[in-house]
C-alpha cells in the first residue's frame, strides 16, 4: 500500500495545477534552437502542438512564441547567461 509522504503535498498539488491549469512549464537547453528537456502535458491545450512534439524536437520551442517576442526573449536569455542567473 502507498502512502504519500506529507511532506510531497505542496509539491504533488502543485504539480496537479500546473498540468490541468492555464499555465505552460517548459524547461529547455541554452543551445542553438532552445531544445525542449521538460514540458507540461497541458501544452496541447495552449499551444496546439503535443509534448512529445516539442520533447521531440519536432516543434521547435521558438515556434511556440509570438514572432514579435522573439528578439527581446533572446536578448533576454543572453542577459541572464552573461550574468551567470
Amino acid at each position: 500500500m502507498y502512502i504519500p509522504d506529507p511532506s510531497n503535498r505542496p509539491r504533488e498539488g502543485a504539480w496537479r495545477s500546473l498540468r490541468g491549469g492555464p499555465v505552460v512549464v517548459f524547461r529547455w537547453r541554452n543551445e542553438p534552437g532552445w531544445p525542449v528537456e521538460f514540458v507540461t502535458p497541458n501544452v496541447l491545450d495552449m499551444f496546439g502542438h503535443s509534448a512529445e512534439s516539442l520533447l521531440s524536437g519536432d516543434v521547435p520551442y521558438a515556434s511556440v512564441m509570438h514572432p514579435d517576442d522573439l528578439e527581446r526573449i533572446a536578448l533576454e536569455v543572453s542577459e541572464a547567461v552573461s550574468l551567470d542567473l
